[in-house]
């Protein structure tokens, strides 16, 4: 095979990545009839997850952010403050959900003040807050 053809076989491959990439988050007219999830599908699905009303969420978002806190609070004292950001912007993801933390944890939601009927978010922030007056170092670097 001549170079040439190696090179007209490369260019097609990359014209069809590059559209591919253009196209995005498109999917074939045929995607949802062998079962995918539509763009509308898709788009409920993350305003459920975000949903008051979402007892599962609540239980696995609250998990998520205590598991990250207890990985901050277990960090060496000489640890540097970039591993210290990491862990703040991970459960910093967490602060708007507007799910309930679950009731059994709503006692947990107390810094820098006690919370009355307290979000995911409101978790999300106390664990923050927490995190910096432990690192108090790390904080003006954090945000």
């Amino acid at each position: 095979m001549p170079d040439g053809d190696n090179n007209t076989l490369l260019a097609q491959i990359l014209v069809g990545v590059v559209i591919a990439v253009l196209a995005g988050g498109t999917a074939p007219w045929w995607w949802t009839a062998i079962g995918g999830e539509s763009a509308d599908e898709l788009a409920a699905g993350d305003d459920r997850a975000q949903s008051p009303s979402d007892p599962a969420h609540a239980i696995e978002a609250y998990e998520a952010i205590q598991a990250l806190y207890v990985e901050a609070r277990k960090l060496p004292p000489d640890v540097d403050c970039p591993t210290v950001r990491l862990l703040i912007e991970k459960i910093r993801v967490h602060g708007d959900d507007a799910n309930a933390v679950p009731p059994s944890f709503e006692y947990t939601v107390k810094y820098p003040a006690d919370v009355t009927d307290p979000t995911i978010g409101d978790i999300a922030a106390d664990r923050i807050s927490r995190i910096e007056r432990q690192r108090a170092g790390c904080i003006r670097t954090s945000r």
